[in-house]
């Protein structure tokens, strides 16, 4: 065991040198002897972190402080090592930032974080602490186990290195350059003239220009479906206060618009249906209050709007099975809408005749194109 010990000083001062080679042939033996010794284990994790196998000589650090059986002085060691990990890693990071930005445009970026397993959130979020450089507790709440979260704005170049690390530790993430949420054409639907053989949809551009477009089932490629609350003013009095401040409006939930998207790739665009302004009293029909063709207007306003919706819904998911269904609007959507500068800049494409505007509508553009590019550019 005093030889050991000698042996572990030598391979110790062997690091201070920087001769890795001769310290990590000198440790073999010792390790195949006493794998499990703190003592051992740390100078593994220095052969490791000298020789760049920075991943697995966190790993060591970080059990050996776990376990809390490594005497106090390789406690401390171990901290140590763990600094000069982070601050190797965070320069490295510091030196592919600039040199992205130098190549590449100086444009504005989003990051997304994607759900993340609850059994490696944990672990996850250590990495992501790591990387962005804050607290783990905080990097804890970051990690959302259903749906996406809207985590950072900057430029591009940073973020797309902050997504590559990112991606490399196994934190599931996405990047996009903000020009390219505008480059998709959206169309909204007035309604659906046929459903077989192919679809005709009779639709509106940007401009409000109608036209039709027909397009194969197997065109649609991907249905992105959400709600957005539709708000009211409230009025409410309070009796106690004086007669300019007893009457209080405050905006209300009333009820939520249904909105659903159809991703059309071969036709480079997006088709937008809302239940407030389809016309289901023309065209295909998709329910039983919709087949009296003499009576239709009349059997069209008696039926409730949420059932022919519902029925469209349902004749769509049958005629395109092989369609991605993306539904997650709402927990993505409570994580984007306080970025009013971010949302004052987006086109909704959601006509909803409102009081006040509201950013659920440009939040639900920006789910749906975010879907589009994640999808097509295989991000």
């Amino acid at each position: 065991m005093t030889d050991d010990a000698s042996e572990l000083q030598r391979i110790a001062q062997l690091l201070d040198r920087g001769d890795v080679r001769a310290a990590r042939q000198a440790l073999k033996p010792i390790y195949q002897r006493r794998r499990q010794e703190a003592p051992v284990l740390y100078l593994v994790a220095r052969v490791n972190e000298a020789s760049d196998r920075v991943d697995l000589a966190e790993r060591i650090y970080r059990d050996l402080l776990k376990s809390g059986a490594a005497p106090p002085n390789l406690m401390t060691k171990a901290r140590q090592g763990l600094e000069r990990l982070a601050v190797r890693d965070r320069l490295g990071r510091n030196k592919r930032i600039a040199s992205a930005k130098l190549t590449k445009p100086d444009h504005l970026g989003l990051l997304i974080l994607e759900a993340t397993p609850a059994e490696r959130r944990r672990e996850r979020a250590q990495q992501l602490a790591r990387i962005l450089d804050i607290d783990p507790y905080t990097a804890r709440l970051q990690l959302q186990t259903h749906g996406w979260r809207l985590y950072r704005l900057g430029d591009f170049a940073t973020l797309d290195v902050y997504g590559r690390d990112l991606r490399q530790a196994g934190v599931r993430t996405f990047w996009v350059d903000r020009a390219d949420i505008d480059t998709i054409d959206v169309f909204c639907v007035d309604y659906l003239e046929q459903i077989e053989p192919n679809f005709v949809a009779v639709c509106r551009d940007v401009s409000g220009q109608v036209g039709r477009l027909e397009f194969a089932r197997s065109d649609v490629e991907r249905q992105v479906r959400g709600s957005v609350p539709f708000f009211v003013d409230a009025v409410s009095y309070d009796i106690s206060k004086q007669d300019k401040d007893k009457v209080k409006r405050k905006p209300e939930i009333r009820d939520f618009v249904q909105i659903l998207d159809l991703h059309l790739p071969h036709h480079a665009c997006i088709l937008r249906f809302c239940d407030r302004t389809y016309q289901f009293d023309q065209g295909a029909i998709f329910t039983v209050e919709q087949l009296d063709h003499e009576q239709k207007r009349s059997k069209v306003s008696s039926a409730t709007t949420r059932i022919n919706w519902n029925g469209m819904l349902t004749v769509l998911d049958r005629l395109c099975p092989g369609a991605t269904l993306w539904r997650e609007f709402t927990p993505f959507a409570e994580t984007a809408i306080d970025y009013y500068s971010l949302m004052a800049g987006i086109t909704s494409h959601v006509e909803i005749s409102r009081s006040q505007p509201s950013n659920w509508d440009p939040a639900f553009q920006l789910y749906s194109t975010l879907v589009w590019l994640r999808e097509s550019q295989a991000l």
